[in-house]
């Protein structure tokens, strides 16, 4: 087994390349990188370990193709940038014109910057979210693939046929649940019975609410505490300082209510943690999002450095510059509402890409794969269906050993 670094030879005033090899080789391979600049005129760039490297030609046209993989961990592999993955090998010590751009096809999924001016093209929902089915990923059939995995690992296994293996640290294989708490607890039942039948005519629904004389549905807290205790780790509950339902005035909360102090006693009873839930609201309007983090704060007397967008409204770049200029550690929007998959192309936490200083943020983006509501509601899946599903994902975190993150509201 080799030692050391990975040495990078690029440009360097390639901030896109540096900044997507940076993510796959350290955050997602785990491995000490070291770059050494080249010449500006020179193109390509070179992935140098012990006496082994690769040589990989940059391609700045995105022209998307399936190609066979010989070296990647499926029969197949999808190019945003490139033509192919076969390349010359001179001597076994290096792969010379290999036309597979890794770092440029990372960099798209990524950075999400085919999300950049999704309004402008019509390609939002009725909320402003960027809509699964523009995506590359959603085009070409690879949303449920990790595809910037699927690269990191073509790397690994070239080095392989060079002799070498590199001594990778991945973030690990596990299922992570988080919690957006944005009901705290059932409406009045006359009120929203009332509410079903004379508003919403759904006399149904009204029936179905009788049942919360007896228990209160969104106390599930204990439940979703133990799914994460049963894995060793501790969940995440995201708490809101204004009202879930958009429609309603940005003052109105849970945060006073008697059942608020008797959910956080519970969290903290058992040690699991909480993060920050910014209202329908706060997408593109930094004010707004401080105004609640620190009402919620307040409340709850500690600081909040993670979280997660209500209705995962996100607009690239805007709603990350919000996160990263207010110091926060980690966020877990980047997930679609109408489809579950990689919508970053992969599971594991990375930083996220700072167009404005064209570099990684401090942020760091916790991917989110799988929401509740999206299976319910959207894909409107079965219960076997969905656990089917969550088979799946669980079955490509080990094989990619990386991390999967999975909402369940409360």
């Amino acid at each position: 087994m080799g030692s050391g670094k990975m040495l990078v030879r690029i440009n360097e005033l390639d901030h896109k390349r540096r900044y997507a090899l940076t993510q796959m080789l350290e955050m997602i391979l785990g491995l000490d990188v070291e770059f050494a600049f080249t010449d500006s005129a020179e193109q390509g760039y070179t992935l140098q370990y012990a006496d082994k490297s690769i040589q990989i030609e940059s391609v700045d046209t995105l022209s998307p193709q399936w190609v066979k993989n010989i070296w990647g961990p499926e029969e197949d592999i999808i190019i945003l940038y490139g033509e192919g993955t076969e390349a010359e090998t001179q001597d076994q010590s290096s792969i010379r014109g290999l036309k597979c751009d890794v770092a440029m096809s990372a960099f798209y999924m990524l950075s999400r910057v085919e999300e950049i001016g999704a309004e402008e093209r019509h390609q939002v929902d009725e909320h402003g979210r960027f809509k699964s089915t523009f995506s590359i990923a959603h085009q070409y059939g690879f949303l449920d693939r990790p595809i910037v995995n699927e690269y990191a690992e073509m790397i690994v296994n070239i080095f392989v046929t060079l002799g070498v293996e590199l001594p990778c640290k991945r973030q690990g294989a596990k299922l992570l649940y988080t919690h957006d708490v944005d009901i705290l607890t059932f409406e009045p039942i006359v009120k929203a019975m009332a509410g079903d039948i004379l508003k919403r005519h759904n006399p149904l629904s009204a029936i179905k609410r009788l049942k919360n004389l007896f228990y209160d549905e969104h106390d599930t807290f204990d439940a979703l505490m133990t799914l994460s205790e049963e894995r060793g780790q501790k969940g995440v509950f995201n708490i809101m300082g204004t009202h879930y339902d958009y429609k309603k005035p940005r003052e109105d909360n849970y945060l006073r209510k008697t059942a608020f102090q008797r959910m956080v006693d519970k969290i903290v009873s058992r040690g699991h943690e909480f993060g920050f839930h910014p209202g329908y609201h706060t997408m593109v309007d930094d004010e707004q999002w401080k105004k609640e983090k620190e009402k919620v704060e307040k409340r709850l007397g500690r600081p909040l450095m993670e979280g997660r967008q209500h209705f995962l409204r996100v607009s690239i770049p805007k709603t990350l510059e919000i996160w990263e200029d207010n110091g926060m550690k980690k966020d877990s929007s980047l997930g679609y509402a109408d489809k579950t998959g990689f919508r970053c192309g992969t599971g594991c936490l990375y930083h996220p890409y700072d167009f404005r200083k064209e570099c990684a943020m401090q942020l760091i983006e916790q991917p989110l794969i799988v929401m509740d509501a999206t299976m319910d509601s959207y894909e409107r899946l079965s219960e076997a269906e969905k656990k089917e599903r969550i088979i799946m994902y669980d079955s490509l975190s080990k094989r990619y050993d990386m991390p999967v993150t999975l909402l369940y509201h409360n």
